[in-house]
């Protein structure tokens, strides 16, 4: 996955300025030719304003008093209603501007100007949609201004994947596709941007969903393509595609060996061993994810007793988990059982029963630690091979039942050991049941002796003379009787 995502990266810092012509950090406002035929209700803006098309701006003509005498009882209205706008505009408050009207475009013409001067990329972003919204006369060309909208978005996206505000940064590069009537955008290396930026939030259906139509037409990225497919419709459980577009990624690829992965894992969920098999000797050789769970991978697969038994041996000296030896000692020793069966039957005459680890291991199971038990296997599985290596025959016999008899010493030995270690433990228990004992008798003593000192010191209080005062305090008017007994 990391991988795939440094390539899109680079990919995409070669093809960045494709996307779109535009290097400046704020956009270009194209110029503009009005037609001033048929304005209709653009009457008072035309009358009251002067129309900068050019940087979609509006300034307030000022009238002489005798020109603004000679205007209609509506034109006089909506002037002074201009003029109020224009006011707080010049003193900054803009809010105060809003409340007189919302509407009126020149509040927002003049916020983008200070938006462009200060460079302000959301504020030129928000004033041009503003404009937009409330430029109901269409005193600005509607085309133009989308397309300054479209430049604006795609700036704005970038500046968020700059920051690796993914989120931000899809919303703005769609606004600005959506909005690209001009087609200054390539779209396709725009739905690439959109590819990068769902993998780095893990969405793998929006993945699919961009990437998945332009597959076939990008040749010369297919392993690139394929191998993003493949992660993702592996996070989405369908290994049917998982396995289509695993074979489209070349072995020399940078991705091939992370592919491998999903690519096992598809197989096994399929339940096609033949081909998982295959899979788990190449993650073998780029010892992927470890040499531990490649070999053993690899041993579990097959059904080729040696290869198991080469491989389960090579997982065993590449870990240090006791209960890992544990597990890979069991199959070991199964398959050397077999190889040593064989191999008895070949050169000993007559019955003869071999030593038998799995039938020792199961035997022994209760009196002896996992720890334990890897070590014994270790000396079982040196003194059986020694004895395979150096004799045939009745030497042979003998060696081996020297093995069982030692075994049989071992195993005595440990069933004395664990009776031992019972017995200390149940005299430590008994032990441990009469301190508690003595420990609950001084408690109850100590209660007791407690409550007889209650009961008498209960006793003498009732049967002790008691003796009563008074005193009689003035305040005020009023006296105070305080009675107690002593």
């Amino acid at each position: 996955m990391k991988k795939i995502l440094f390539v899109w990266l680079v990919l995409l810092s070669i093809t960045g300025n494709v996307c779109v012509a535009i290097n400046s950090p704020q956009p270009t406002l194209a110029p503009y030719s009005t037609n001033y035929s048929n304005v209709g209700s653009k009457n008072l803006y035309l009358k009251f304003y002067k129309i900068d098309h050019d940087m979609f701006d509006l300034k307030l003509n000022i009238l002489s008093k005798e020109q603004e005498k000679a205007l209609t009882e509506l034109e006089r209205k909506e002037y002074k209603k201009f003029k109020k706008i224009e006011k707080y505009l010049a003193q900054k408050k803009y809010y105060k501007a809003i409340k007189v009207d919302k509407t009126n475009l020149a509040i927002y013409c003049n916020l983008l100007q200070k938006a462009v001067q200060k460079n302000n990329l959301k504020q030129i972003v928000s004033m041009l949609e503003e404009i937009k919204l409330y430029d109901t006369y269409e005193l600005f060309d509607i085309k133009e201004l989308n397309k300054c909208l479209s430049e604006a978005y795609f700036q704005l996206h970038q500046n968020y994947a700059d920051t690796k505000d993914y989120e931000a940064a899809i919303k703005y590069l769609k606004l600005a596709m959506a909005l690209d009537y001009s087609k200054l955008l390539d779209v396709e290396t725009c739905k690439y941007k959109l590819v990068m930026y769902y993998l780095q939030l893990d969405d793998c259906k929006n993945v699919i969903y961009y990437l998945e139509p332009m597959f076939t037409t990008k040749k010369d990225s297919e392993s690139l393509n394929s191998s993003t497919l493949a992660y993702c419709y592996y996070r989405l459980n369908n290994y049917d595609k998982v396995i289509y577009y695993s074979k489209f990624i070349k072995n020399n690829s940078p991705y091939y060996s992370e592919n491998l992965a999903y690519l096992f894992d598809a197989y096994i969920n399929k339940n096609m061993q033949r081909e998982a098999l295959i899979i788990a000797e190449e993650l073998y050789k780029y010892k992927l994810p470890d040499l531990y769970t490649a070999s053993s991978r690899i041993a579990y697969l097959s059904t080729d007793n040696n290869k198991k038994l080469k491989f389960f041996n090579i997982a065993k000296k590449n870990t240090n988990d006791e209960k890992e030896i544990w597990k890979l000692n069991y199959h070991i020793a199964k398959l050397e059982q077999i190889k040593l069966d064989n191999l008895c039957k070949k050169v000993i005459s007559g019955y003869f029963k071999t030593p038998n680890w799995v039938n020792i291991s199961k035997q022994d199971i209760n009196i002896m630690t996992i720890a334990q038990e890897n070590e014994r296997y270790n000396q079982y599985e040196q003194d059986v091979n020694n004895c395979t290596t150096k004799y045939v025959g009745n030497n042979l016999k003998a060696c081996l039942n020297e093995v069982s008899n030692t075994q049989e010493k071992i195993t005595q030995r440990l069933i004395l050991e664990n009776q031992e270690r019972n017995r200390q433990i149940a005299e430590q228990q008994k032990l441990f049941e009469i301190q508690q004992m003595n420990y609950n008798l001084q408690v109850q003593n100590q209660l007791q002796r407690q409550q007889n000192y209650l009961i008498q010191q209960q006793n003498y209080e009732l049967s002790r003379p008691r003796y009563y005062n008074s005193t009689t305090t003035q305040s005020g008017n009023y006296y105070y009787t305080n009675t107690y007994s002593y």
